[in-house]
């Protein structure tokens, strides 16, 4: 979920789950995401991606959750009157 920002951007939080890699092995996962559109609203599609870096990341796939979709809210920015 985000505060609206004029944007589509995503920030998805997550990381290598521990117990899908092997011991010792270089590897890092890089997420990202794109809510549908920029608008305020509820249940909004969100398309998350990612990359592996390192050197054993050509022994890894990164598969993301929910066949890559989620869903998330942009509620709406408040502004002060003067």
């Amino acid at each position: 979920n985000k505060v609206y920002d004029g944007t589509s951007t995503a920030t998805v939080h997550g990381g290598l789950d521990s117990n899908t890699v092997v011991a010792d092995d270089d590897l890092s996962v890089t997420t990202n995401g794109l809510f549908a559109d920029k608008n305020v609203g509820q249940g909004k599609a969100v398309s998350v991606f990612g990359s592996l870096t390192g050197a054993d990341a050509g022994n890894y796939q990164f598969i993301a959750p929910s066949n890559g979709i989620v869903v998330a809210a942009v509620t709406p920015r408040t502004i002060g009157g003067a």
